[in-house]
Order: C-alpha cells, then sequence, then structure tokens
C-alpha cells in the first residue's frame, strides 16, 4: 500500500510540473522504427520488442553521427535517455525540436495474457507528446516492464488507466523521480 500511496502523491505533484519536455511543434514528422532501428538508450531492435516505442528530434546534432531523431523501444527508455544525455538543468541541455510516441488511440492493439501491449512502430501510430496522456500504473508490460501506455483521446487514456486501476499522467509532468516511481 505504501509503494501506491507514493505513487499517487508523486502522480498528484506532477500535475503542477512544467511541461518543458514536450518538445516543439516544428516542421517535424515522425518516422517510422520498424526498418531494423536500434534504441539509443538500450540497443535492443525496436520493431521486435512489444508496447509503445518513440522518438525525440532534437537541436544540436543529438544523436551524434546521424540525422533524424532520437530512437526508442519504450517510452521510459524516451525520458531515460533524456535525462541521462541531455543533462537538464545543466549548461549543456540540448533544446527537444519534437517528441512523439505511440498513440493508442490511433492504432488496433491487443494486451496478452501475460500483460504485453502490442507494439506499432509504424510512422503513421505516431502523435506529438502535446496531444497524449499516458495511462501509468496500469501493469501493462512493454520492452522494458512497466509501460507509460500513450493515448490522444483523453477519454480512452482514463478508461484504460480505470480499467486496469491505473492513473493518467501528463507527458511533460515525467521527472525522474515520476518516471522511477510508476515503471517500478
Amino acid at each position: 500500500m505504501e509503494k501506491r500511496t507514493r505513487r499517487g502523491f508523486l502522480l498528484a505533484s506532477a500535475v503542477v510540473a512544467s511541461g518543458c519536455l514536450g518538445g516543439t511543434r516544428k516542421d517535424v514528422d515522425p518516422v517510422g522504427l520498424d526498418d531494423g532501428s536500434t534504441c539509443d538508450e538500450c540497443g535492443m531492435v525496436i520493431e521486435n520488442q512489444p508496447g509503445p516505442a518513440a522518438q525525440t528530434f532534437y537541436a544540436g546534432g543529438v544523436p551524434e553521427r546521424r540525422e533524424g531523431p532520437a530512437k526508442f523501444c519504450s517510452v521510459s527508455d524516451m525520458y531515460r535517455y533524456h535525462y541521462g544525455v541531455v543533462k537538464e538543468g545543466s549548461d549543456d541541455v540540448v533544446p527537444v525540436v519534437a517528441r512523439f510516441v505511440t498513440d493508442y488511440s490511433s492504432v488496433k492493439y491487443t494486451v496478452d495474457d501475460e500483460g504485453y501491449i502490442s507494439s506499432h512502430p509504424e510512422s503513421e501510430a505516431f502523435a506529438h507528446t502535446d496531444d497524449v496522456l499516458y495511462a501509468v500504473d496500469t501493469g501493462v508490460l512493454g520492452a522494458m516492464g512497466t509501460a507509460l501506455v500513450p493515448f490522444s483521446s483523453t477519454d480512452e487514456a482514463s478508461g484504460f488507466a480505470e480499467e486496469r486501476g491505473g492513473e493518467t499522467l501528463q507527458p511533460g509532468s515525467v521527472t525522474e523521480d515520476i518516471l522511477e516511481a510508476v515503471t517500478e
């Protein structure tokens, strides 16, 4: 019960957090991650993993040595990469141009008997993080364990979370502490 209470407190606190991680709306479109792309955080082949994928377009040449976004097999890896590589709060901050995640409101998804939600790495399955809510603390699994499941429909996000005993969370509210709490 203590874990649940801590999560509730963290999630409630997140509502007042800044939306600085959402990214801006520039002339950037999501790319497909169904081409053998590997995760910039963990190195796994994205299309071979269950759950929501993610991508972040940064200004200033991140990731190094290639064009396009940083690519991730999970939403949690996207945030871990950001906190680990981009160094929020330091002089080395690299601005986010745009951030996209799998939108489960736009795909036909399944959750299997083990709790894994299906993967949809094709470009048309992605939505900008400004347009989604995450269903969290639902027990649903993705590539890196407990998944943050994005939905562009508020009703679908709330329904999914409620059905599974979870909550919803704004993407701009995901701090390192909240990420740890909702992916334990």
